[in-house]
């Protein structure tokens, strides 16, 4: 009995969830959303929650596709995206995650703004 060898990995596949609970970074690094265009695109905001209950909510969520969360000084703010994102714009503050499912192997890092 001859097994065949798995099928080669998919660039497109979901990455897997770390440890931590949390989706991976869109784009490999910690940014704001964009959706095409450069712009914010349409999210629901919920303050004061943590980044894990802020993904939860989007995992629930038939229409959220991504999730951006920002600390803003001692204040929190979930995102909740209903567009595609396209892009991240570099920034300390804030991460955004693509819900498992739709690909994230599109999202570039746009260049910092001066």
């Amino acid at each position: 009995c001859h097994t065949p060898p798995p099928p080669p990995p998919s660039k497109h596949r979901a990455a897997a969830v770390p440890a931590n609970g949390l989706w991976p970074l869109a784009g490999e690094r910690r940014g704001a959303c964009r959706v095409e265009g450069g712009n914010t695109g349409s999210f629901d905001e919920v303050w004061q929650i943590g980044e894990l209950a802020c993904q939860r909510k989007c995992a629930a969520s038939s229409t959220c596709v991504a999730i951006g969360f920002v600390y803003a000084g001692r204040m929190t703010r979930c995102e909740l995206h209903n567009a595609l994102i396209y892009s991240v714009l570099p920034t300390g503050q804030a991460s955004c995650r693509i819900k498992p499912g739709l690909s994230p192997a599109g999202v570039r890092v746009d260049p910092l703004r001066r």
